[in-house]
This record gives structure tokens, C-alpha cells and sequence, in this order.
């Protein structure tokens, strides 16, 4: 006879093939993609029963969090099961088919942090209102938003004020019952909050008796949707241990004050404002597996291939710690490819490096060197700097490159740009075979198989155990093909020709966007592609000559405007980048969304929020005084961002920064910014996949891995809003 547990294993198992229920789920997912970005659905008969699916979700969530608090360890060969649940919740919460928007979204956060997918919680969290109508959930509800924010120091100040003892007045009543199960909550988080700042086991066996305990009385006080949602965040617990940095990195910290110190600077949050900032305190899927493969061993050689925000820059963090802290006098250079990415990294690791006692600094630059970058480079622990200057510094202080015991290559892929390559793998060549001690970790989202197998035998690597390659990505992404559709039935794909193409000779009304049937989207190829925009005509008074004006906008020849509107459209959804080829592209598109936030201003729509707001942002102030009155400068001023070598620096640096806080719903970049940088990006439009080539004098279509390197900029994870 089966046990408990066994029996509901088999039955998630079993409904995870169900056919029926996977279509069901499948055309719930689609429907609320859809309804994000069609201006109508496309015409289907949509066959799934919301209460039936939601009957069957809601016992797989109930069977997974019972797993879960009893054997933690089995939930990973659950996670796909758990992963397909929450986006079925969330979805259903998007499509207001749930009981609840809060409590659909609540159950798909919870089902996401048992599927290891802890920065879709994050995402999920970050967007529910703390409000609510009963008297003490307030406290409850907004203790589970922070904790699933993980914003640790924040959720223990508000769980010691549930656990003021209150005056009694009236002898035990319902009420004060309450207040008692609210206060073992509070005592709960306290616990849990313990364990994941300071790694204290006891803390976190006692959480889970008290919250287990909260959920019990909150029962018997016949309030199901506190009980519900205590015992949902009780079940997280025990797989929060399995993937806290305390367990995972055990072996490290437990005799080493240093580590120990990095570990509590992660929990407590990373950036100018630790308070709200989110902690790091569990390791996600693909780190775990870079530790347990051996991250920390002695070869001279790791490979990490993993998709873009599938947390290689975390993974490299760790190795740089335990190279500085096994080797005290030893330093670690971090080689990245671009001036954004240099800049970014290096402030990134100054919160850190300089809390834990080490010095960080960056040198940019190409070719040329000076007395203080030698005096900064003596001095510094971790070096981030460009392959260019790392060169140099070869060349010019070779005793100093000797010092370092580890190199970091990100986007090491660059080995094969036909510009920069056949330099930068010289230069790799002449460190392996100088520095003999040095190891190297090298980094990238899209090397392929063959080259990794190149690199393994270059460096001489032991064995193919030294690559770490996964799929696995916090974020679920989408890919569509934009599609013009003309009076005439002759349609023009967005990924066609660079030129004008010559079949534009009649009038264009509709662009659809036609996506990739993967996944659950396979379903989608049964349904109509939806149509996201058509040709409108506006019609205003000129408010300078007071005349009566019409113009058609997007013009479907101009691939500009096109860009333009699809952004318009989608930075309702998120922040936006737009990738073109060359600074004419981003700037033929910035000018065509001013020009349509103009048509719309004239024409009293409604604008999307992010270009409302009436507060100059920092990058628009720059551009005053750096450009006076140019296009650039107008641009900003309506909060739409360019992004392009051109520019003077402090320009483009005030320009990530205003785009990281939101400040700018819309960035229209060249590669400056497209590859390798963390940007919070929920939608990449790629302008032209064609780029001109002056050695043939011709238009070329770009590598797939710079497709796919620009494509994986959407989704980065806990940035999504």
C-alpha cells in the first residue's frame, strides 16, 4: 500500500502527463500572453473550464507543499510539475479567472520557489498590494510579501511588532486568539530570518514548529485563508534550507571567518540601500551544480556555459572569494569585453569586495597606460578591465599579471569576432603559458559545443567534467516574428532585408506577431496570430500653424516607425529595449517615438505611464550641458533613451543608470549596451538582424550567437515588472 507521500508524488507525476489537463493549462498561459499584447484575442474556441483547472491546481499545490515540509529532498524531480503550476496561477490571477487576483498570484509564487525559480516569486511578490480589508491580515499578508521579496532585515523589524504582547482586558477572546497565532508568525519569521542571516540551524527547525503551529490556530479559529497562507509559506522552508548558501557552501565556512562574513554581507542585501535591498541567501539550480562539479577545485581550467541571467556573474563572484581567501596575497582579474560592462561589475563588486576588506578597481581604455594605473593595479585585489588594457598591462608591468591566481573571462566568446579574437586569444596564450598558477574560469550564454571542446584542450583542462553547461534560466522567454500585412495579401517578415523591400507599393494596415511554438506555445499554432497594431490615422490641429493636419502613423515601410510603435505599445508591459546595428537605426527610431507620443499628446490618448512623469531625469539634465540643444537631448527630455559609442560618456553612464531605476520606459541601444549588461529588460526588439560589413561592402546578417546573446537581455531575473 502506497504512503502519503507516495501517492501524491504519483499523482502530480500523472497529471504533469495528462493531456487534457496540459492543453487545459496550456490555453490558459497563451490566452493571458495574448491578452497582453493583441489589441483583441484572435478568434478560438477556448475549451478549458477555469473551475476545473483551478480544482486541479489547487489540490497539486496542497500535495506539493506536503512534499515539500516532509521530504524536501524529492521536490526537485517535482520542479518541472511545480514550474508549469505556478504559471497556470499566474496566469489565471493575470486573466482575473482565479478566486482571487492575491491569492493566484500568491499560489503561483509559492509553487515557483519549490520549483528553484526563487526570482519569479520575487517578481510576483514585488507586485501584489500589501493591503487588505481584515483588521490584522495587513500584517500577515505584507510579513509574506517580504519574505518572499526576501527583503530580510525589513520582514524582522515588522515581525518583532507582532510580537508586542497585547493588553488583556477582556480574557481570551477570538480576537486575542488571533492576535496570538499572528504573533507565533511574527516569532516564526524572526527564526527563519536568523537562519538565513547568520546561518543558524536551530533557528530554522524552531521556524518551522512555530509557523506549523500558527497554522494550526489560525484553523481553529476557522480562518482558512490565513491557515492557508502560513502553511503555504511553512512548506518553502525546508527547501530554503536545501539551497541556502549556509548549506550548500557548508564545507567552506564552517572554520573560516571570511567566509563566513561573505555570506552574512549577501543575506543582508547588496547595494547602496541594504534595508530594502533583496537578500542572497539560497543559490540557485545552476550554481548549485557549478559547486557540487567542482567550482572550487584545483584545474587550471572551468568552463560556464549558461543562459543570460542564469546567475554566472554569482558563480564567478565565489570562485574570485575562494581564490582570495585560500591565497591572501593573490589577485583576481575579471576580463570583460565592454566599457558598460566593465563599469557595471565594477561597481557591483564594491559594495561586496569592500565590506569583506578587499580592494576593487576597474581600467577601461584601449592601448595607452600611465604611472597611476600601475600604482592602482599594485594596490587592488579584484581588477575589472577590458581585454585592450589587460594587454597593456601584460606588456608594460608583466610582474604584476603574474600575481593574479585567477582570470575571469565573461563573454569569452569574443574569441571568435573577427576584429577582437585573434588578439584576445594571443593574449590568453601568453598568460596560460607565463603564469602557470593562474586559473581560469570562463564565462558565456552562447559558446558553442565545438568551441567548449576546443577550449578544454587549450587549456589543457582534466577532463570534460571541467565544463559546467546548463539550460536551466529564471525566466520563461518568448520569441515572435513581427509581420507586416498588406491590402494586397503580401506580407514582409520584420527579420527580412536591411533595404527597403520593393513589394511596399500598396497601403499596409496590420502587424501581427507570429511566436515561436515552443513549449506551451505549441498550442498556439491553432489559434490566429494576434494583432498587436494597425496603421491609424491621426487627426489634429497643428498647435503652431492652427491648421487641421492627418497623418498616418506607423508608416509599415519604415522599419523605424515600426520599432517605435512596438515599443510604444509594449512599455506598458515593462521596460524596453530596442538593439539596432548602427546610431543612424537608434536614432531614425528615437525620433519616430517622439513622433508618436506627439500624434498621441495631440490626440488625448493614453500615454503609457513611464513617459508621464513631469521630474527631469539626471540623463536629460547631462545632455544639456554636454550636447545644448540637440535631438539627444530632446529625446531624454521625453524619456526615451539612446544608448551609442558616440555620445560623451557621462551621458551614456546617466542613461544606464536612469534606465536601471525605470526612469526611462524605452532604451534604444547599439551593441554598446546590448550584450553582457544587467539591465531590468522585459522586452528586447531587434530593429535589423542585418549588419553592415566594410571589408565586402555589403549587408550581412549577424552571428546567432549575437542574436541570442541580445535576445537573452529580456527576462533578467527579479527585474521583471
Amino acid at each position: 500500500m502506497m504512503s502519503e507521500y507516495e501517492t501524491f508524488r504519483s499523482h502530480i507525476l500523472s497529471l504533469d502527463k495528462d493531456q487534457e489537463f496540459r492543453e487545459e493549462s496550456a490555453q490558459i498561459r497563451v490566452k493571458a500572453l495574448l491578452s497582453d499584447v493583441a489589441e483583441e484575442l484572435p478568434s478560438y474556441a477556448w475549451s478549458y473550464i477555469p473551475r476545473r483547472v483551478i480544482r486541479n491546481i489547487s489540490f497539486a499545490t496542497f500535495e506539493l507543499a506536503y512534499i515539500a515540509r516532509n521530504n524536501p529532498h524529492e521536490i526537485d524531480e517535482l520542479s518541472s510539475a511545480a514550474r508549469d503550476i505556478a504559471r497556470t496561477w499566474e496566469a489565471l490571477a493575470r486573466l482575473r479567472e482565479s478566486t482571487t487576483r492575491e491569492i493566484g498570484l500568491l499560489n503561483a509564487a509559492v509553487n515557483y520557489e519549490l520549483a528553484g525559480y526563487q526570482a519569479n516569486a520575487l517578481c510576483l511578490a514585488k507586485n501584489m498590494s500589501h493591503g487588505r480589508s481584515h483588521s490584522n491580515l495587513p500584517s500577515l499578508f505584507g510579513m509574506s510579501l517580504l519574505f518572499l521579496q526576501r527583503r530580510i532585515l525589513e520582514l524582522r523589524d515588522l515581525a518583532k511588532l507582532v510580537q508586542v504582547e497585547p493588553q488583556i482586558s477582556a480574557g481570551i477572546t477570538p480576537l486575542l486568539l488571533e492576535s496570538m497565532a499572528l504573533a507565533l508568525t511574527g516569532n516564526a519569521f524572526s527564526l527563519v530570518s536568523r537562519f538565513l542571516l547568520a546561518g543558524e540551524r536551530f533557528s530554522l527547525e524552531k521556524s518551522i514548529a512555530v509557523s506549523q503551529r500558527a497554522g494550526q490556530l489560525f484553523a481553529s479559529l476557522d480562518l482558512v485563508e490565513e491557515s492557508n497562507l502560513v502553511d503555504s509559506i511553512s512548506s518553502l522552508l525546508p527547501v530554503i534550507d536545501k539551497r541556502a548558501t549556509w548549506t550548500v557552501l557548508s564545507p567552506f565556512i564552517s572554520n573560516d571567518v571570511k567566509w563566513q562574513r561573505y555570506l552574512k554581507l549577501l543575506a543582508r542585501g547588496i547595494g547602496t540601500n541594504v534595508y530594502t535591498s533583496r537578500s542572497v541567501s539560497e543559490l540557485w539550480p545552476s550554481q548549485i551544480d557549478a559547486v557540487q562539479k567542482g567550482l572550487f577545485d584545483e584545474t587550471p581550467m572551468k568552463i560556464v556555459r549558461m543562459p543570460t541571467s542564469a546567475g554566472k556573474t554569482r558563480i564567478a563572484e565565489l570562485a574570485i572569494v575562494h581564490t582570495l581567501i585560500t591565497y591572501p596575497s593573490a589577485k583576481c582579474v575579471y576580463v570583460a569585453p565592454y566599457r558598460a560592462l566593465v563599469s557595471e561589475l565594477e561597481q557591483s563588486f564594491l559594495h561586496l569586495f569592500r565590506d569583506l576588506g578587499y580592494r576593487v578597481s576597474s581600467l577601461i581604455g584601449n592601448y595607452e597606460s600611465d604611472d597611476f594605473e600601475e600604482l592602482l593595479f599594485r594596490e587592488t585585489d579584484v581588477l575589472v578591465t577590458t581585454p585592450e588594457k589587460l594587454d597593456l598591462l601584460f606588456r608594460t608591468y608583466p610582474e604584476l599579471v603574474m600575481s593574479a591566481r585567477l582570470f575571469v573571462v565573461d563573454e569569452v566568446h569574443i574569441v571568435q569576432d573577427e576584429k577582437r579574437g585573434l588578439k584576445f586569444e594571443l593574449l590568453l596564450t601568453r598568460i596560460k603559458r607565463k603564469n602557470a598558477q593562474a586559473r581560469f574560469l570562463l564565462l558565456s550564454a552562447v559558446v558553442p559545443q565545438e568551441t567548449l571542446e576546443d577550449f578544454v584542450q587549450w587549456f589543457k583542462a582534466s577532463s570534460q567534467k571541467d565544463i559546467m553547461s546548463s539550460i536551466w534560466r529564471p525566466s520563461v522567454q518568448r520569441h515572435a516574428m513581427f509581420e507586416s500585412i498588406q491590402k494586397n495579401a503580401m506580407a514582409s517578415t520584420w527579420f527580412g532585408s536591411f533595404q527597403q523591400n520593393p513589394l511596399f507599393e500598396s497601403v499596409v494596415e496590420t502587424g501581427i506577431l507570429r511566436y515561436v511554438p515552443e513549449g506551451d506555445l505549441q498550442f498556439y499554432e491553432k489559434a490566429e496570430p494576434p494583432t498587436i497594431f494597425r496603421s491609424q490615422e491621426y487627426q489634429y490641429t497643428n498647435p503652431v500653424t492652427r491648421r487641421r493636419q492627418t497623418t498616418i502613423f506607423p508608416d509599415m515601410t519604415s522599419k523605424a516607425q515600426i520599432a517605435a510603435e512596438l515599443a510604444y505599445r509594449l512599455a506598458g508591459l515593462g521596460s524596453v529595449l530596442v538593439f539596432c546595428v548602427t546610431p543612424q537605426s537608434v536614432k531614425a527610431v528615437a525620433k519616430a517615438l517622439q513622433e508618436k507620443l506627439y500624434l498621441a499628446s495631440l490626440t488625448y490618448q493614453n500615454i503609457p505611464n513611464g513617459f508621464k512623469r513631469d521630474i527631469i531625469t539626471r540623463s536629460a539634465l547631462l545632455a544639456r550641458d554636454w550636447l545644448g540643444k540637440q535631438p539627444v537631448t530632446s529625446w531624454l527630455e521625453s524619456r526615451i533613451g539612446v544608448h551609442y559609442a558616440d555620445l560623451p560618456d557621462v551621458v551614456r553612464n546617466a542613461v544606464e543608470t536612469d534606465f536601471r531605476q525605470r526612469n526611462l520606459p524605452v532604451l534604444n541601444a547599439t551593441s554598446t549596451l546590448a550584450q553582457g549588461v544587467n539591465l531590468p529588460v522585459r522586452t528586447v526588439i531587434i530593429h535589423s538582424c542585418n549588419r553592415y560589413d566594410k571589408a565586402t561592402d555589403s549587408w550581412k546578417r549577424i552571428p546567432a550567437r549575437d542574436y541570442w546573446n541580445i535576445a537573452g537581455r529580456a527576462g533578467r531575473a527579479g527585474e521583471l515588472n
